[in-house]
């Protein structure tokens, strides 16, 4: 997925390894339609991925982020500048960043549950006792005001993709094919970026919310999925527990090293170029090299 937003975009930051925020001020001539813009970065990833991601598009970052989630899943949300306050307003006060459930917990009480409602003068007595030199910064964001700008990252030491399930599963080839489509898109993000990695790190949450990962190195630095898949297979089986069911998978690669020039023969490495190529255009799962058959579990 990084690989398409640097494409896109001049300046992203990721703010967990599937959520990001761009800047696009810049592309404003190119794409003078937030609506368009935000329907392009939809197909983009989904031609990359074979996923599909909620887009929200405002001002500034709290209100994007609030338009997203509030659009999921596969949504589109745009906020025009200027009615950021009026979005927010019937928004649940939990919606906005800073006000965690202790928060929520002190202000149910007064019976204080929107946004808007941060901003009612009955209630300025108890939110100073409450947020203290905090409470201008609180209403601002309630105001959809955010100067809070976008920073991009300036140093990637692991690539790593996750999702949550709509129905809780505990079948396994499900999950297999789940992670190997993980590795394809993120083992094509190394090659692009000229990057191997050292290591692998499967991730699930079950029913219940608990989460267990783990870390298993590769024999040495790699790119290319059908010899990663191998391992990270077995660590998947390792952490699968009969009978539970899961909510969440995710895949990350890390220790990322510059890919050795001589990390395949010239014939796979042109091979590779080659269906790099093609996935370029054509999303991944279009094509494989050395008669693996992608769509088996193994």
């Amino acid at each position: 997925m990084q690989a398409v937003t640097d494409r896109l975009f001049p300046l992203t930051e990721w703010s967990s390894i599937d959520e990001f925020y761009v800047d696009t001020t810049n592309l404003q001539i190119l794409h003078p339609d937030p609506l368009v813009l935000g329907l392009l970065v939809k197909q983009a990833i989904f031609d990359s991925t074979g996923l599909h991601c909620t887009v929200g598009v405002a001002t500034g970052k709290t209100v994007a982020k609030i338009a997203a989630d509030s659009h999921k899943p596969d949504g589109l949300a745009v906020v025009p500048p200027g009615t950021e306050a009026d979005f927010l307003r019937g928004r649940p006060v939990r919606a906005l960043p800073g006000i965690g459930p202790k928060t929520a917990a002190r202000l149910e009480p007064l019976g204080l549950k929107t946004i808007g409602e941060l901003l009612e003068r009955r209630w300025e007595s108890a939110l100073q006792s409450l947020f203290g030199t905090r409470l201008h910064w609180v209403q601002e964001l309630a105001r959809g005001i955010d100067h809070d700008p976008v920073v991009a990252d300036r140093e990637s030491k692991s690539l790593s993709h996750e999702t949550t399930f709509e129905q809780d599963t505990n079948d396994r080839a499900f999950l297999e094919q789940l992670l190997h489509g993980f590795l394809k898109t993120l083992a094509y993000d190394l090659r692009q970026d000229g990057l191997a990695a050292e290591s692998c790190t499967v991730k699930l949450k079950d029913s219940h919310f608990s989460i267990t990962t783990k870390q298993r190195s590769f024999p040495h630095s790699l790119n290319y999925e059908p010899e990663m898949w191998p391992t990270i297979k077995q660590v998947l089986h390792e952490l699968v527990k009969p009978e539970t069911k899961y909510r969440l998978a995710g895949l990350g690669l890390s220790s990322l090293t510059a890919a050795s020039p001589g990390l395949y023969d010239q014939r796979r490495d042109k091979a590779l170029k080659a269906m790099d190529a093609l996935t370029a255009r054509h999303g991944p799962g279009i094509i494989g090299l050395g008669g693996v058959t992608h769509n088996e579990s193994d």
